[in-house]
């Protein structure tokens, strides 16, 4: 995904959550776990995009999520929260609903 892209993508009407994890970290694959489960719970409110940072470098050392999971909450572009520790499910839809609605 091209900064561009990115952009083009967070500057929706619709508040954007956006993954990023890598492939070689840990507790990304706890947070990939999360994700699911929060799409499940409130992928049609929002929406929720997952980044990941070996395939996306320049995306990741943008938002500085190279050696841990970040979550990214955008409304209209604008970054309102963001989070580079493990969340459980319920939190990030707390958080989410709380911030957006």
């Amino acid at each position: 995904m091209s900064e561009k892209e990115f952009n083009e993508v967070i500057n929706t009407q619709n508040p954007v959550l956006v993954s990023i994890t890598s492939r070689y970290c840990d507790p990304c694959f706890l947070q990939k776990m999360v994700i699911e489960k929060v799409k499940k719970n409130i992928g049609k409110r929002i929406f929720i995009i997952s980044i990941d940072a070996d395939d996306f470098p320049d995306l990741a050392k943008k938002h500085n999520a190279i050696t841990r999971p970040a979550l990214l909450l955008y409304d209209k572009g604008e970054l309102i929260w963001e989070q580079k520790d493990i969340l459980t499910t319920d939190q990030v839809i707390e958080i989410v609903l709380e911030k957006t609605f």
